[in-house]
């Protein structure tokens, strides 16, 4: 019978003759050092396991932080862009390209005499009505929204909005 490398250098140290069957005190030898071998194999794995779940935790852990990090971070810039645009003196709405209302600067709402609660949500046409030089703003629109690429600027308009009020404007549709 061929033995297991392993197998064989242990009976040596214990020694077993390889060629012989080995006495019951070698066995029992055998055993025991199988056993001890069994036990430090059983700690040895609870160390491995006990030290990926520590790293599992600290790694989850720094996530969390990186993440709430990013967010806080997000935020801030956020708020200070929304402070930016509600300073700007001149109003400003930010739309879809369905042309709906995403924001409305304090400007944009008190030109338009609506709260944003009003204006969110709602498509631009819906609110105020835009001529120029004998030209409808819905047909401007649309021309905006088919060559995104191309800002426009109008000096010469008049916005009608929905509480009978006309004023002139200038206003610039620069799509992104």
């Amino acid at each position: 019978m061929t033995l297991h490398p392993l197998l064989e250098r242990q009976l040596r140290q214990l020694g077993a003759a390889s060629d012989a069957p080995p006495t019951a005190d070698e066995w029992r030898a055998f055993l025991e050092r199988v056993n001890r071998s069994y036990e430090a194999s059983d700690r040895d794995r609870y160390l491995v396991e006990r030290s990926l779940e520590i790293s599992s935790t600290e790694m989850a852990e720094l996530n969390e932080q990186l993440r709430r990090s990013s967010e806080s971070e997000l935020a801030a810039e956020r708020d200070k862009l929304r402070t930016v645009i509600e300073s700007v003196g001149d109003g400003l709405c930010v739309l879809d390209a369905e042309g709906t209302i995403l924001f409305a600067n304090p400007e944009a709402r008190r030109l338009l005499a609506a709260p944003e609660s009003d204006l969110s949500g709602r498509r631009l046409r819906d609110v105020v009505r835009i001529r120029q030089d004998g030209q409808d703003g819905e047909r401007i629109l649309g021309e905006v929204w088919r060559d995104a690429s191309t800002p426009r600027r109008h000096d010469d308009a008049v916005f009608d909005t929905t509480d009978g009020r006309s004023f002139p404007a200038s206003y610039v549709l620069n799509p992104f």
